[in-house]
C-alpha cells in the first residue's frame, strides 16, 4: 500500500562525492536501490516525535541474481549520531512480513556498517527482503526542523518504505533511503548482468514502427565491467549484437536505450528476447545474462473501440474506497458513451464473486485500485493504477480530470475486435439469457491467439457496510452506501469461454444465468470483454480488446430499467466531447437516457 507521507526536508548537504564502502572486505558489496556513499538530502524527518520503521523492500526477482549469496549485515546512513537503535531484516513470505534478525547498534552519523551476529541468511532467489532501521525522531528535532534520515536520488517504487501495524507504506518525495544490504558474493561469478527494469513500450505496434527498447543494467558480479555486448533477438531468427561502453563496479547500475528495426516481421504475434551475451569480452554464463523475454503484437489494421473498461478492485474496510467512488461515479456520469465499468469486492467481504479473486491477486496490489482495459502502461511498476496517494490531498474534480486523461488514453489504443451484448430476464423461469455478438479482423487471432468471450452481471445500488472518513479524521461503518456497477456474478467462466469465429470472422456467443431471487431486478446490467483466451500473465495478451454493456430486459422485450427510447437524444464524438447535433457523416455516440451506441452516417 502507498502513503505519501508529508515529510519536511532540511537540504543541509545538496550532494556529498560519492565514496568507496569503506569496511567491506574483498568479498562483500553493498546491494540496494543504492551502492555509493552518496547522500544528496541529509536531516529529514517526519515532523512528529515517535519512533518509525524505516528500511527498502527488494523483491525476490532483484534479489535472483544473488541467489547462493548470504547477507551479513546492513549499512545504514545517518544525519547525525541515533544512539542505540534496532537494525533489522525481515523477509518476505506469502505477503507476510517474517523477521531473520534484529541487532541494536549505536548509529553515528554518516555511514555505518552493522555486521550481524552469526553466519549469515541465505539468499534464495524466491522472497523478498526488507531491511532497514528502528528510527526515533526527537522533539527537539521536530522543534529544530532537521531530523536524522539521509536519502539520495529521486523516488524509487520501494525504495523508502514505513512499515506500521504490519502493513508497509510508501514514502514518497525525498528519494531513496540511504539503506544497503552487506552480501558476501563468495559464491558469485566474476561477470553477472541483471536487467532488473526493462521497459518497450506498449504492446501492441503498428508494422511501420520501430521497436524501442530502454532497460536498467546491473553488474551483479564480482568483477567490474567496462564493455558489454547486448544480444537482441525476434522469434528465432539471428540475433542482433551491441556493444556497448558501459562502466559498472560491481553492484552499480546504469541504462541502456536502443531503437530496434522491426523490417521483416509480419503481422502477428511476436516475442523478443534480449540479454547481456559479453563482458569485456568474456562469455557470460546463459544463467547470468539477466536474459528478459516479452511478446509484442504488430498490426496494420485496427477496429473503432466501443467503451474502455474499467475494473475497479474495492473493499469498504478501507476509507478510501467511499472517496474513490465519488470520483469514480463523476467520472462514469461525465463519460458514460465510453466507459464500461465492473466493481469486484475483496475476497471475504459481503460483495465478494467467486472466480474475481484470480484478477485482484494479478492486480489488486492495494486498495482501492483499478485497472483500466486491463492493459500495462509503460513504465508503471504496476498495471492497476491506485489514487491512495492523493486522496485528502487533491480535490476530486482534478482526480477526475486525470482519470480522464487516462481514459482518453486508452480510447485510441488499437484493437481488433468487437463485441455487442443482450440480456432478457425470464421472471417466470427466473433466467437470465445473454447473447454477445461481435466480429474480428483477418489477423485477429494471428496478433491475439484464440478469442474468448467474459460475461459478467451487474447490479447497481447494492447495499453494503461501507468504511466512510468522519469530518473529525475518524472512521464509521456507514450501511446506507449504494454501489454501482457491483459485480454479481460471471455468466461464462471468469477468465471467459472460447468463441469461432465464422468465415465472415463474426462469432455468437449465448449463455443463460439463473438469478437469486433477492437480486433487484429492474437495476441489473450485463458486460461483455473479448479478449485473448490465454490470460496467464506473460503468456498472453491480457488486455480486454472491447467491452459494452446492456440493461437487462424481460423476455416480453419491456425495460425493466425504463424506456428511453422516447428521450431527446444527445450526441458525442468518439473522443467523448458532447455535439450539438448529429454530425452529417462519420461514427459518433448517440445516448438516450441510459443507453448509448455508436451510429454511422
Amino acid at each position: 500500500m502507498k502513503l505519501n507521507i508529508n515529510i519536511l526536508l532540511l537540504l543541509l548537504a545538496s550532494c556529498l562525492p560519492a565514496a568507496a564502502q569503506t569496511g567491506l572486505s574483498d568479498n562483500q558489496r553493498p546491494v540496494g536501490y543504492t551502492v555509493t556513499d552518496r547522500i544528496d538530502v541529509e536531516g529529514a524527518y517526519f515532523g512528529q516525535a515517535a519512533t518509525y520503521q524505516i528500511g527498502a523492500l527488494m523483491d525476490a526477482d532483484m534479489l535472483k541474481p544473488y541467489t547462493g549469496c548470504k547477507v551479513v549485515g546492513v549499512r545504514v546512513a545517518a544525519a547525525c549520531d541515533l544512539g542505540r537503535s534496532p537494525v533489522f531484516l525481515t523477509a518476505e513470505r506469502n505477503g507476510e512480513l517474517v523477521n531473520l534478525h534484529s541487532q541494536n547498534q549505536k548509529l553515528f552519523q554518516g555511514w555505518n556498517n552493522v555486521f550481524f551476529n552469526g553466519d549469515g541468511f541465505d539468499i534464495t532467489g524466491e522472497e523478498g527482503l526488507f531491511f532497514g532501521f528502528a528510527y526515533t525522531e526527537t522533539a527537539d528535532m521536530v522543534t529544530n526542523e532537521t531530523g536524522g534520515i539521509c536519502t539520495v536520488g529521486d523516488d524509487q517504487n520501494d525504495s523508502f518504505k514505513l512499515l506500521m501495524s504490519n502493513s508497509l507504506y510508501e514514502v514518497t518525495g525525498v528519494g531513496k533511503l540511504c539503506v544497503q544490504l552487506i552480501v558476501d558474493v563468495t559464491n558469485l561469478p566474476s561477470h553477472s548482468i541483471a536487467l532488473p527494469m526493462f521497459d518497450y513500450g506498449f504492446r501492441f505496434k503498428n508494422i511501420k514502427e520501430d521497436m524501442e527498447i530502454f532497460t536498467m543494467v546491473q553488474n551483479t558480479g564480482r568483477a567490474a565491467v567496462n564493455n558489454l555486448r547486448m544480444g537482441v533477438q525476434f522469434d528465432n531468427l539471428d540475433p542482433n549484437y551491441y556493444d556497448v561502453n558501459m562502466k559498472l563496479g560491481s553492484g552499480e547500475s546504469d541504462s541502456w536505450q536502443q531503437i530496434i528495426s522491426m523490417s521483416g516481421l509480419a503481422v502477428g504475434r511476436h516475442k523478443m528476447t534480449v540479454w547481456a551475451e559479453q563482458a569485456d569480452g568474456e562469455n557470460i554464463a546463459a544463467d547470468r545474462r539477466g536474459t528478459k523475454t516479452v511478446w509484442f503484437g504488430l498490426y496494420d489494421e485496427t477496429m473503432p473501440r466501443n467503451m474502455v473498461y474499467l475494473e475497479q478492485y474495492a473493499s469498504p474496510q478501507y476509507p478510501a474506497s467511499a472517496m474513490f467512488n465519488d470520483v469514480y461515479d463523476q467520472l462514469y456520469d461525465e463519460r458514460f458513451g465510453d466507459i464500461c465499468r465492473v466493481t469486484m469486492h475483496i475476497p471475504g467481504s459481503p460483495l465478494y464473486v467467486e472466480g474475481s479473486d484470480y484478477f485482484q491477486n494479478l492486480y489488486a496490489y492495494t486498495y482501492p485500485c483499478f485497472t483500466v482495459n486491463r492493459a500495462y502502461f509503460p513504465g508503471e511498476a504496476h498495471t492497476a493504477y491506485d489514487f491512495n496517494d492523493y486522496f485528502g490531498v487533491l480535490p476530486t474534480d482534478f482526480l477526475a480530470l486525470i482519470m480522464h486523461d487516462i481514459i482518453d488514453q486508452d480510447v485510441s489504443s488499437p484493437t481488433f475486435a468487437s463485441v455487442d451484448v443482450e440480456g432478457e430476464y425470464d421472471a417466470a423461469s427466473g433466467k437470465l439469457r445473454v447473447t454477445a455478438t461481435g466480429s474480428a479482423l483477418e489477423d485477429a487471432e494471428a496478433i491475439c491467439g484464440p478469442l474468448a468471450v467474459t460475461l459478467m452481471v451487474t447490479e447497481d445500488d447494492v447495499v453494503s457496510p461501507q468504511t466512510v472518513v468522519t469530518s473529525t479524521g475518524g472512521t464509521r461503518k456507514d450501511s446506507s452506501y449504494k454501489h454501482r456497477d457491483t459485480l454479481r456474478g460471471f455468466i461464462t467462466d471468469a477468465k471467459g469461454d472460447g468463441i469461432t469465429l465464422d468465415d465472415d470472422k463474426n462469432f455468437e456467443l449465448i449463455r443463460e444465468f439463473t438469478v437469486p431471487a433477492d437480486w433487484n431486478k429492474s437495476n441489473l446490467k450485463v458486460t461483455a470483454l473479448i479478449h485473448s483466451a490465454n490470460t496467464a500473465p506473460g503468456q498472453g495478451f491480457e488486455d480486454v480488446l472491447n467491452c459494452a454493456r446492456a440493461d437487462v430486459r424481460d423476455a416480453s422485450g419491456v425495460p425493466e430499467i425504463s424506456d428511453d427510447s422516447e428521450m431527446t437524444p444527445e450526441y458525442f464524438s468518439l473522443d467523448g466531447l458532447r455535439l450539438k447535433e448529429a454530425p452529417r457523416s462519420g461514427i459518433y455516440v448517440e445516448r438516450r437516457g441510459e443507453r448509448a451506441k455508436l451510429m454511422t452516417r
